[in-house]
């Protein structure tokens, strides 16, 4: 019986643990946290590519098309094989996991128009918990061994080849055996030196770190010890703008129909790239501050109740109405997070924006409303709402960073790779520790690629070692 050894209990470690079980191996996973489950506990939906579910809704999810779109965003700095082995792979894995109880309903637009569908998502939400739930159950019928409190220390290798791994389990040191080795540790945001040493001006402390488990790049540190190629070509996940504190105040701000200026008062975008939550990053990340102003009136709120975006819509907005959009506009009222004025001027007292600019700004924008045309910013004439009707608001915001993507290069068969491009014998890497799929800038076109790819990594490593030696 082949021994799999996973380092990392997340999505990736778990979809190998369960594909290589059922493959007939025997499987340890190493999950440094009290839990398993990581981030793909927190993921809204899963990516595929002709999954059932898209056949049955009649959605052409091309592989082709999304090769072709993927590689173009990345300006063909992704690997082409890598991409595509993932892309290929991914619609099978929605089908597996379906197979295994998972919940799927729903294949959503992630922004507004998009073709082809892919966000796949279960009901009960979220989706992410049911997808790590179904693996979880899997591994204790398959009888996969989950160490949990397990810190891989350092890996083993003999003549070239990784053969196990040594780790820290309840303050002792544990020696352990495989023919393969998996590194799915989830990233490194959580060492904000490892972020500076990979993403050249990275200013960590800009980022509010609202959402996921912040890991420390553990895996980037095995596999560039064990002799890995290791790539400084890093994707921040995240998103702007974000409001730190109640999330429906982040849902009523990233709207079409918003206006956003920055510290100085100019407005900077067309707010239509809200959905593209890494349009807003990098538009947020060039100003002053990296921060930005979205400025609301009474209109505004009405608009959001009438229809927040899908994937921004907080259940407590759209089940219970206005009334919970309201209670956490005034508890933040209340808590100074939020600045309110019956004039433009008055509002930017508040706030803290030179009043003349802001009040300037806002008058040409209403102006561009009223014409059906942003000349400075070609806003699609459909979102241009004016700001004039009293009380204002002003909500501060900023960046939020979920995850990195990137680091441990890789083949296509997720077999860790030196730079001489030769495998590392016994040693691969799934999930967001590797390099080769975002290049710079995440694509959200791919929506919710960062598990389905983690998730149709894992099997790919799984079906590689159990060919291998």
């Amino acid at each position: 019986m082949k021994q799999i050894l996973i380092i990392g209990g997340g999505a990736a470690g778990l979809a190998c643990a369960v594909a290589a079980a059922q493959a007939g191996a025997g499987v340890t996973v190493l999950e440094k946290r009290s839990s398993a489950g990581g981030n793909g506990r927190y993921a809204e939906g899963v990516f595929g590519a002709g999954s059932r579910l898209q056949k049955r809704n009649n959605i052409d999810a091309d592989p082709d098309v999304l090769f072709r779109e993927a590689m173009e965003f990345s300006h063909w700095k992704a690997d082409g094989r890598l991409t595509r082995a993932l892309i290929d792979a991914s619609g099978p894995t929605v089908d597996w996991l379906a197979d295994m109880g998972v919940p799927f309903t729903r294949v959503l637009h992630h922004m507004p128009n998009q073709s082809p569908e892919v966000f796949h998502m279960a009901y009960p939400a979220p989706t992410g918990a049911r997808v790590m739930e179904v693996l979880k159950t899997q591994c204790a019928t398959l009888k996969v061994d989950i160490r949990l409190n397990a810190r891989c220390l350092s890996l083993t290798m003999e003549n070239g080849a990784i053969t196990g791994a040594e780790a820290e389990i309840d303050g002792n040191r544990v020696a352990f055996q495989a023919d393969g080795v998996l590194i799915a540790t989830g990233g490194f945001a959580g060492d904000p030196d490892k972020m500076r040493a990979m993403i050249p001006g990275c200013e960590p402390e800009a980022y509010m770190h609202l959402k996921g488990i912040r890991m420390a790049g553990d895996g980037l540190t095995l596999a560039e010890g064990a002799g890995a190629s290791i790539v400084k070509d890093i994707a921040i996940e995240g998103c702007a703008p974000v409001f730190k504190g109640r999330g429906e105040i982040t849902g009523l701000i990233r709207r079409e129909d918003s206006l956003w200026v920055n510290a100085l008062g100019r407005r900077f975008c067309d707010e239509c790239i809200c959905q593209n939550f890494i349009l807003g990053q990098n538009a947020v990340a060039r100003q002053p501050g990296k921060m930005c102003w979205a400025i609301l009136d009474s209109e505004s709120l009405r608009r959001a109740y009438e229809g927040l975006p899908p994937m921004m819509a907080d259940p407590a907005i759209t089940e219970n109405g206005m009334t919970e959009l309201y209670t956490a506009l005034e508890k933040e009222l209340a808590a100074g997070s939020i600045f309110q004025g019956d004039s433009l001027e008055d509002l930017a007292q508040a706030a803290g924006i030179d009043p003349q600019t802001l009040t300037q700004e806002v008058t040409d924008y209403n102006a561009a409303c009223a014409q059906g045309h942003d000349g400075l910013f070609a806003k699609d004439r459909r979102y241009l709402k004016p700001i004039d009707k009293a009380p204002y608001y002003a909500v501060r915001a900023g960046m939020d960073m979920i995850t990195t993507h990137g680091g441990i290069a890789v083949n296509e068969r997720m077999q860790v790779i030196q730079p001489s491009g030769q495998p590392i014998p016994g040693l691969y890497a799934a999930g967001i520790d590797i390099s080769g799929v975002d290049s710079g800038d995440y694509s959200v076109t791919l929506s919710g690629h960062a598990f389905g790819f983690s998730l149709a990594g894992g099997r790919l490593a799984a079906a590689e070692m159990m060919l291998n030696k």
